[in-house]
């Protein structure tokens, strides 16, 4: 019986000798996923400011057809 119980808590040791490569991997795919959103955040920014140019040359190019049309 003693024997049973030492070859699991062997087994069980040998298991845990992976745990802390596990946390490693945890913390790099953490810290990678915190680089995406950085760089997810940054992406759409940049959207923003090229909708932003788009609406104003629309809008520009309208005013401008408008106020030569008209004078």
């Amino acid at each position: 019986m003693l024997m049973e119980i030492k070859e699991d808590i062997a087994q069980i040791k040998q298991q845990l000798t992976g745990l802390p490569s596990t946390d490693d991997k945890a913390d790099k795919a953490y810290n990678a996923s915190q680089d995406n959103a950085r760089d997810i955040s940054s992406l759409k920014k940049m959207v923003w400011a090229i909708w932003g140019v788009l609406g104003g040359t629309i809008g520009v190019t309208l005013f401008v057809y408008i106020i030569e049309k008209f004078l």
